[in-house]
């Protein structure tokens, strides 16, 4: 298997997560500490975080760019 082809399989079960509304296997995609970046919105720090906003995503929608004050 490439280097490629992970990636693949890796963007294709996070998209499969996202679909299915899936927050917590979203998010274990993501290591312990890392951050996730969106223009416009604070950063999320840290795996749980990252699930937190997702499932509020899935759930609501996802925030408007610049919605929130950025840190």
């Amino acid at each position: 298997m490439t280097i490629r082809d992970e990636f693949d399989a890796i963007n294709a079960g996070m998209a499969r997560a996202l679909a299915e509304q899936d927050a917590n296997r979203f998010a274990s995609y993501y290591a312990d500490d890392a951050r996730l970046l969106s223009q416009g919105l604070p950063i999320i720090r840290g795996r749980a975080e990252i699930e937190a906003e997702v499932r509020d995503w899935v759930t609501n929608g996802p925030p408007p760019s610049g919605s929130r004050q950025a840190t």
